[in-house]
């Protein structure tokens, strides 16, 4: 995990209202109080879906990626990725949007 997903995970989670604790083992996840496995919406579509329904994210597919916004805004995230991959654009987008959400609201250390 890159230190920028790192801080974009950590600040999606504090828009979620969850707290992060730590990374897992392998880094590749976070450990939140009060979940019981590891969470990464970047990789995972449940974690990415229900932050987005959480946070109550309007998601639309464009021609170069995926837009996001709060309802009745203007678009405020959005993702590309190489080739055909709109699943993890997507998830990258909804996790940029919550990410700068949850900045926002301020956030603690990990």
């Amino acid at each position: 995990m890159t230190d920028a997903e790192f801080e974009e995970l950590k600040y999606a989670a504090i828009a979620a209202g969850y707290k992060p604790v730590r990374l897992t083992d392998d880094c590749k996840a976070f450990l939140l109080e009060g979940l019981q496995k590891p969470w990464n919406p970047l990789a995972d579509d449940g974690d990415a879906l229900r932050l987005a329904v959480g946070l109550r994210l309007e998601i639309v597919p464009v021609n170069t990626g995926v837009d996001v916004c709060l309802p009745g805004s203007e678009p405020f995230a959005c993702a590309c990725e190489g080739g055909s991959d709109m699943q993890a654009a997507t998830r990258r987008a909804i996790v940029r949007a919550a990410a700068r959400i949850g900045k926002q609201m301020g956030g603690g250390d990990v």
